[in-house]
């Protein structure tokens, strides 16, 4: 029907005008004929229009149903009713009536008054019957099938109205329509989906639904012999079938109410409880703040628990201060003395578990009891993630012993998710810090590495291979060469500390470097301006070590300064002996006055083919052995250069560093290691 108004939309406003008129005519034949007037239709007529009546009533309710979605099932019954309530005072207002056998009362009571009152009757059914098909639940395939094999069978039994049929006829038709009626009392499942609240009030409107239909249907076997019924009710299947139908469906419904109480509590309690852990999985997933979280967690717990009062202990300013966020009816001064004496547990009447603390009766608690509250049961939930404190849960009861140990168990559950949830912030938090820090030290790593210089300087008479490991990503290592005409200057010098500090310090050190190239031919000079720099420059506890090599080719000789820096070793090809040469010299930074010029001394070394200088910071020789935590120490590296020293630069340098990666298990070295090979040839 509805398909086919949709094809012909003019179709749509002629049915109401149909029904009406199809209704209007066959009354006015039914009283005419009790009267004995003069308008009388034909018996195939008064038939049809009441057929025609019966079946546009269904298809008006059926077309006209502006509901898309399906309502709440407390909607739907109290339109059910207060329609059905409408319908019954205005079927038994004739009863009201006083009683009189003759004369245009009696006529009009007995006669007219049943025909006006068909109309709504009828209405009202096939409403109901809409209605009843959007409590039932069309989600599979055989409900549906079921609810058109019963609409389909009242039409049918609407065009039973073209003549009367036989008995034999009309109870077959009747134990057709039990079929598909029977399976549909049974589809109840919107009851499983009730609140606690709307329980009660759907189970009076069904108890009322159910006794108007019951005066329904007396009625209509009462009135069964007038004009536009049958002489009997049975031969009226349309309003019949739909009395019995939407009656029976209130009856089954009102009795798996009652029936289903109790389990339906406890489907609802299971259903809020599923709620409360998708809301927190919610909050994971999209990574909701700490705060978010604390309020989603109060608010489920308190209105789960049915607690009477509750609130959310939230730290601030480093546990120094605390925060409440609160529910129910109780004062935020009641707050700081019930987490005062739920910190003392020298009664019976505190249980506590895994978790949790819980006050069974707080009138015999002796550090609560003096508070006067009308609150005897508290549960707390003590939160921390990692050790770090979030904060704590209380809820308030008003009877004693008044959580259940599901209660406790679930409320329990929440507050774990909720812990895993702050856990995951913290994780987050966390990870994106450590990605910021990466990245900065991926900043300063590049930035580090482009002020070492990119190559050493390359001389017929001389090779040079560098190695630089910081302990960190940065370190407080550094080293540069100098070159003017022939001559080739180096420094290498490690500042105080490590890390991003270090590196700092190392980039503020190159600076000074350069701005006093015009002393490089003058080592001492060159070395207490360096300090004079580093005075002014650094805080009093930063200070660094330097050694300062340059060389003189034509004379094969080479000269050196050590700020307190670790001692050069030279190795003589001519009698293959290596050596530390040992010279006195302060760190650039500890005496930061003029009289560090008396602690500078310059020296100078002759050399001659395949000598080699090896210059390096202190992460070498303290280099630590990761099970007897010995030093890797001086001798290991003269040995280790005398033993290769017929190898080139590179080679020796990369076999100290073999040497000491093999040292340290694999490891890292506990500070940095710069290595700086020189072979003359």
């Amino acid at each position: 029907m509805p398909d086919t108004l949709q094809r012909f939309p003019w179709l749509k406003p002629l049915l109401p005008l149909a029904v009406f008129l199809a209704w209007g005519f066959a009354a006015a034949s039914s009283a005419s004929e009790a009267y004995e007037g003069p308008y009388v239709l034909l018996p195939w007529v008064s038939g049809l229009l009441v057929a025609l009546f019966y079946a546009g009533s269904l298809a008006f309710a059926i077309v006209y149903d502006r509901t898309n979605k399906p309502l709440d099932p407390e909607i739907l019954l109290r339109n059910m009713l207060v329609g059905g309530l409408f319908t019954l005072s205005l079927v038994l207002l004739s009863q009201l009536f006083p009683p009189s056998n003759r004369g245009p009362l009696a006529y009009f009571t007995g006669e007219v008054y049943p025909l006006l009152a068909c109309l709504p009757l009828v209405i009202y059914q096939v409403r109901t019957f809409v209605r009843v098909r959007h409590l039932i639940d069309e989600r599979s395939a055989s409900t549906r099938q079921w609810l058109r094999t019963m609409t389909g069978l009242l039409f049918v039994s609407a065009f039973a109205a073209l003549f009367p049929l036989p008995d034999l006829v009309l109870y077959g038709l009747f134990v057709l329509a039990a079929i598909p009626a029977f399976s549909l009392l049974f589809r109840v499942r919107w009851i499983g989906d009730l609140t606690q609240s709307s329980r009660v009030y759907v189970f009076v409107y069904l108890f009322l639904i159910t006794w108007v239909h019951l005066g329904l249907v007396l009625w209509f076997f009462v009135e069964d012999a007038h004009g536009i019924f049958f002489s009997q009710a049975h031969q009226n299947p349309f309003p019949l079938l739909l009395l019995m139908f939407n009656g029976a469906y209130g009856l089954m419904s009102l009795l798996s109410v009652l029936f289903n109480w109790p389990m339906t509590a406890i489907m609802e309690r299971r259903n809020n409880d599923i709620f409360g852990f998708q809301s927190l999985h919610e909050q994971i997933s999209h990574q909701g703040s700490a705060e978010d979280i604390q309020e989603l967690l109060l608010d489920l717990c308190y209105r789960n628990s049915g607690a009477r009062a509750a609130w959310f202990t939230r730290p601030l300013s480093g546990g120094q201060q605390v925060q409440y966020l609160k529910r129910g009816d109780v004062a935020l001064g009641q707050i700081g003395r019930w987490e005062g004496g739920l910190r003392q547990q020298a009664t019976a009447e505190v249980v506590e578990r895994e978790g949790h603390l819980y006050v069974r009766n707080a009138a015999r608690h002796e550090h609560l009891q003096d508070l006067g509250t009308q609150f005897k049961t508290a549960l707390s939930f003590p939160m921390s993630v990692n050790g770090h404190p979030e904060g704590s849960l209380v809820l308030l009861k008003e009877p004693e012993d008044a959580f259940d140990e599901y209660s406790i168990r679930m409320l329990g559950t929440y507050v774990n998710q909720a812990r895993l949830a702050l856990e995951k912030n913290r994780l987050v938090a966390q990870a994106v810090e450590n990605e910021r820090m990466k990245n900065e030290f991926e900043i300063a790593t590049r930035v580090q590495e482009n002020l070492l210089p990119r190559a050493a300087p390359v001389r017929s008479w001389v090779s040079l291979a560098v190695a630089y490991q910081p302990a960190q990503e940065v370190g407080g290592d550094c080293y540069d060469f100098f070159e003017k005409g022939d001559e080739v200057f180096i420094v290498l010098g490690d500042v105080t500390g490590k890390g991003m500090g270090a590196a700092f310090n190392v980039a503020e050190l190159k600076g000074i470097f350069h701005s006093n190239l015009d002393h490089l031919e003058d080592p001492e000079e060159f070395l207490y301006r360096v300090n004079t720099a580093v005075s002014a420059c650094f805080d009093p506890q930063i200070f660094l070590t330097l050694v300062f090599l340059s060389f003189r080719p034509m004379e094969n000789q080479f000269i050196y300064a050590r700020a307190g820096h670790c001692p050069l070793l030279f190795y003589r090809a001519s009698d293959g002996q290596a050596e530390y040469l040992e010279d006195k010299g302060m760190g650039l930074g500890i005496v930061r006055t003029d009289r560090y010029r008396n602690h500078i001394q310059v020296n100078s070394h002759r050399f001659d083919t395949n000598d080699i200088i090896v210059l390096f910071t202190d992460g070498i020789m303290e280099a630590n052995h990761p099970e007897t935590g010995e030093e890797f120490g001086l001798e290991r590296l003269r040995h280790i250069v005398a033993r290769h020293a017929f190898f080139t630069a590179e080679e020796i340098k990369r076999r100290i560093l073999d040497d000491i990666q093999e040292f340290l298990g694999g490891g890292r070295a506990g500070d940095d290691i710069t290595l700086l090979v020189i072979k003359f040839q």
